[in-house]
């Protein structure tokens, strides 16, 4: 029988070649661009073999990442990662904070950030980090919460966390509203659109991205080049180490 092995390595050793000028290739681009000339960025590049999602993961515990980011393509970043794909499989995973960015993204300015709030255990220890975020870019954060009916409970337990928040979190652009529906991705999608959000903030929650379940909305797709941050609320992030 013919031996394939040698054919697979030399295939192995020629995409790894491509490859790693391809990144050499991005990191002199990047480095010419105005905000980076003086500096440069500290890029290091590694190549590994195997599943994805097992390797980007092994990637952050061994390398101690603080944010993760992963391009995404198709579905929106919300499909992505409500419907499955390798970014929900990191998402669900990771145990710091993971951006998902579309292709059709660009370059994000993330002057408009939208946090969507459950009313969780780690909803404080995430909007300090979406803060943190927030204040690189001197971006507006909206948070909201979606309740499915309109009552006496859901409106004070609205103004309770948003008193809470208040005291923990010192931020001049930060608002709230209160929102009714009982579909969560296309009242997201709504104020995507109508505010004009280019950053999706929020916390992974399992009962939540199970309730989802497979109920695609339509409005869905016109946020497709919207970025989605997900917090896992487990560590707080410097926001010093970042692999893509």
């Amino acid at each position: 029988p013919y031996d394939f092995a040698p054919m697979v390595e030399d295939i192995k050793k020629d995409v790894t070649r491509k490859v790693k000028k391809l990144y050499e290739d991005m990191i002199e681009d990047i480095n010419k661009k105005k905000e980076f000339a003086e500096d440069g960025i500290k890029i290091r590049t590694h190549i590994f073999n195997g599943r994805t999602v097992y390797s980007v993961l092994s990637a952050s515990r061994d390398y101690e990442i603080d944010l993760i980011v992963m391009g995404t393509q198709g579905r929106s970043a919300l499909e992505q990662l409500f419907f499955g794909s390798t970014t929900s499989e990191v998402v669900q995973q990771s145990t710091v904070p993971v951006l998902a960015i579309p292709m059709e993204a660009g370059s994000p300015d993330f002057k408009h950030l939208l946090f969507t709030s459950d009313y969780g255990p780690t909803d404080l220890p995430a909007l300090d980090f979406t803060m943190y975020f927030a204040g690189l870019y001197n971006s507006s954060v909206k948070l909201i919460h979606v309740a499915k009916a309109s009552d006496e409970k859901a409106d004070l337990l609205f103004r309770g966390f948003k008193d809470m928040v208040h005291e923990h979190i010192k931020y001049k652009k930060l608002t709230f509203e209160l929102l009714y529906s009982d579909d969560l991705l296309k009242a997201v999608t709504e104020q995507v659109n109508k505010h004009k959000i280019n950053g999706i903030f929020m916390v992974r929650y399992h009962h939540l991205f199970s309730i989802i379940g497979k109920k695609h909305s339509k409005e869905m797709s016109q946020s497709s080049k919207v970025p989605v941050l997900v917090y896992p609320g487990k560590k707080e992030s410097s926001g010093s180490n970042v692999v893509i």
